[in-house]
C-alpha cells in the first residue's frame, strides 16, 4: 500500500498554508498481522488457577458456615 504524504505550516494569523515538504510517496510498512486476543496471562494465580480457586472457594465455604 503506497501513501502520499505532505507537510505544511500553517500561520496562526492569516491561516496561510506554508509547504514545509512538497508531496511524495512512501511504502508502507509491512504490519504483522494483529491478533484478535491478547495473550494469556502468566501470572501465578492464572497459571495454577483451578487448583487454587477451589482451593480458595471451598476454605471460604468452610468458614462461613462457622468451622474454625
Amino acid at each position: 500500500m503506497t501513501m502520499t504524504i505532505a507537510v505544511y505550516r500553517i500561520d496562526r494569523e492569516s491561516g496561510t498554508r506554508t509547504p514545509v515538504r512538497e508531496k511524495y510517496t512512501v511504502e508502507a510498512p509491512d504490519v504483522p498481522e494483529t491478533l484478535s486476543a491478547p495473550p494469556p496471562c502468566t501470572c501465578p494465580r492464572c497459571t495454577d488457577g483451578p487448583v487454587r480457586l477451589c482451593a480458595g472457594a471451598r476454605e471460604a465455604n468452610r468458614r462461613s458456615r462457622g468451622a474454625p
